[in-house]
């Protein structure tokens, strides 16, 4: 670590230890101001730490993060029960800290009522402002990038809380110039962009975040994709923010300046899935609205009660609509998984009892023989749902379970294992 970072780092510990006994004093490496009709909170974002106020008020708050740290970073805004209390959320964030690997957070983690986005993937050195309606209660900011040791950020100390006040911060939301949609498995730009400066609306149709890249020409955007599925660091590319995941039906903003060239717009955990647009900003003219996201086969169908499941052998390579029929009584939510190159259904289940417990795989990056498709989606009894994925030459594994099931047990039932084979057309 560089003596400046070094010197950040410990302004912004000193400051978190500060608040873990004194949560009216304000750290005094972020401000919170009003300007304008809009209400800025500046985070400092450093390896590995924030720094930011202890208190912001509610409504619509910008938050405008620094990236002073030597790695990329990123701000998920997790809210916390009411009765916890921000007294509450530091002593179980000290607790975690204190403990090693991933065993401490689980308490924590398992308390989160919602996410309420926040700011997207920052490159060194960059600035990025989100802004996100907040309701009053109890947060925290959290990274999840991972190191190049395959730990989070988050472990070594980059999660800061903080409490959102009754007082309103009289902020309206931003004026947007390009309107974004993200739904299951789609993002749908839905202006042309042309060079210069943006404040982009992101529509949640589902709780997925929007990440926005800037690539060069000989940039290998499959690689990035991939890349995606564990942000771990160095990055391929450099990021300029974007919008975290917020609450299904809401929306949120940030701001980015586009010169000509190269860009991505990317979802975490998705974009291997088919959830990435890619645009050229040329010197004149616009960028053009998407139009990846439209489907290039017909619809399959999925019939399912949990016991019996009816679907294909064989699945086109391509964007592809599914739709997942519930033919019981009973809701149940089906999870998806793409098997990753040479590995099998069976893969999965040895991988499982191997493992033996699902949280500690899912939390180890890179380990899995799959690429998994969050999030489980719910089928109502009786009733269908619509998927629409890019299908490539894998195998991709279906699990219906009942909503009082768990994934920890499914995989163990054979019965409810199911696979499918894309193919070339």
């Amino acid at each position: 670590m560089k003596p400046i970072q070094l010197f950040i780092y410990s302004l912004l510990i000193a400051a978190f230890s500060s608040a873990c006994s004194q949560n009216s004093r304000t750290d005094k490496n972020a401000q919170a101001v009003q300007q304008d009709s809009s209400y800025v909170v500046d985070v400092i974002a450093a390896d590995y730490a924030f720094g930011m106020p202890n208190e912001i008020p509610s409504g619509w708050v910008t938050f405008r993060m620094e990236n002073m740290g030597m790695e990329e970073h990123l701000g998920i805004i997790n809210k916390y029960p009411d009765s916890l209390g921000y007294e509450g959320v530091v002593r179980m964030t000290r607790e975690a800290l204190a403990q090693e690997g991933m065993n401490g957070f689980y308490p924590l983690l398992g308390l989160r009522e919602k996410q309420y986005g926040g700011p997207a993937m920052l490159s060194p050195g960059l600035t990025g402002e989100t802004t996100v309606h907040l309701e009053p209660g109890v947060y925290a900011l959290n990274c999840w990038v991972v190191t190049e040791d395959g730990e989070y950020h988050m472990q070594r100390g980059m999660t800061r809380p903080f409490t959102v006040t009754d007082k309103s911060s009289g902020a309206e939301k931003p004026e947007t110039t390009t309107d974004i949609a993200v739904s299951s498995f789609d993002i749908t730009i839905k202006d042309p962009i042309a060079a210069g400066d943006h404040t982009f609306n992101v529509d949640f149709g589902n709780s997925h975040n929007v990440h926005l890249a800037k690539l060069e020409e000989d940039t290998d955007l499959e690689m990035l994709k991939e890349w995606m599925n564990s942000i771990r660091v160095p990055s391929p590319v450099t990021f300029l923010g974007g919008a975290e995941q917020g609450v299904e039906g809401t929306s949120s903003t940030f701001k980015a300046t586009l010169e000509p060239g190269r860009y991505a717009f990317l979802t975490f955990g998705l974009a291997i899935h088919g959830m990435v647009e890619e645009i050229y900003v040329p010197e004149s003219g616009a960028a053009p609205a998407s139009t990846s996201a439209k489907p290039t086969n017909a619809a399959i169908q999925i019939e399912s009660d949990v016991n019996d499941t009816i679907l294909p052998e064989t699945i086109q390579t391509g964007r592809t609509p599914i739709v997942v029929k519930n033919t019981g009584s009973v809701d149940y939510a089906i999870n998806l998984f793409r098997m990753k190159e040479g590995k099998s259904a069976e893969d999965f289940k040895t991988y499982f009892e191997a493992v033996n417990v699902y949280r500690t795989a899912q939390r180890e990056p890179g380990n899995a023989p799959y690429y998994s498709i969050p999030p489980p989606k719910v089928v109502p009894a009786g009733e269908q749902i619509e998927l629409t994925l890019t299908i490539d030459e894998s195998q991709y594994v279906i699990l219906p379970i009942l909503m009082t099931g768990s994934l920890e047990e499914a995989w163990r039932d054979g019965n409810i294992v199911h696979s499918m084979q894309g193919v070339s057309k």
